[in-house]
């Protein structure tokens, strides 16, 4: 991974990594208060799909943007991939950092991953 200073530079974006069961994700954060945006890129993207919306989401909301399995800077893992196992990793991000209700924002592909998420963990 690359160290955050080589990184391509958004205003108010903090960039963070978390160990999960089976694998790591990178995702960035942005906003202070209000209710909390995760948004989820397509393929085959990164976080950075969102990166001029991220700053106008801040201005009234907590915003965190993942790079899901495999894509940017977060880790493959082991064993499966698909919306199934995607929807399961975000799931296990919501819960390890205690997020909360989220309002999700999938694009492309990544429908299939936030329908299941909010199909399978309502809360």
């Amino acid at each position: 991974m690359l160290p955050t200073e080589n990184r391509a530079a958004v205003s108010g974006v903090a960039h963070h990594w978390i160990e999960l069961a089976d694998t790591s994700l990178h995702y960035v954060t942005a906003g202070r208060a209000g209710p909390l945006i995760l948004l989820v890129h397509g393929f085959p993207e990164t976080w950075w799909a969102f990166h001029e919306l991220i700053p106008l989401l801040s201005e009234d909301h907590r915003v965190v943007a993942v790079d899901l399995r495999g894509f940017g800077d977060s880790a493959t893992g082991s064993g499966e991939t698909g919306s199934a196992v995607a929807a399961e990793d975000l799931h296990q991000l919501i819960d390890a950092l205690d997020l909360g209700a989220v309002h999700v924002v999938g694009q492309d592909i990544a429908g299939a991953t936030v329908f299941r998420l909010a199909a399978l963990h309502p809360e």
